[in-house]
């Protein structure tokens, strides 16, 4: 098993006063921290619910995409025989 730096180096301590810091500005950073905390776990909801419908739009997207591949495919191939069949029709005409 292959091992990253990350394991082999030692634990960082954790600060266990997190309440009370001794700095003003820390409590400031705690605080700010706290704050985004607070609004990123509050609209993770609809984040969600937007991927789904992304993931949703996305998976209509390829039907809509195979679909055009296919009558891409059906529309060379009807030209492709129409073709052939007026090449038939110019030599059949045009013996004596």
């Amino acid at each position: 098993m292959l091992t990253t730096d990350l394991e082999r180096s030692p634990p960082v301590p954790i600060r266990t006063n997190i309440e009370s810091p001794s700095h003003p500005l820390e409590y400031a950073a705690i605080s700010e921290l706290r704050t985004e905390l607070h609004e990123t776990l509050a609209s993770l909801p609809s984040r969600v619910d937007e991927a789904y419908v992304i993931e949703d739009l996305l998976a209509e997207h390829k039907g809509i995409n195979s679909q055009v591949t296919t009558l891409r495919d059906l529309m060379r191939g009807s030209s492709s025989r129409l073709w052939q069949n007026s090449m038939i029709v110019d030599i059949q005409t045009s013996s004596p």
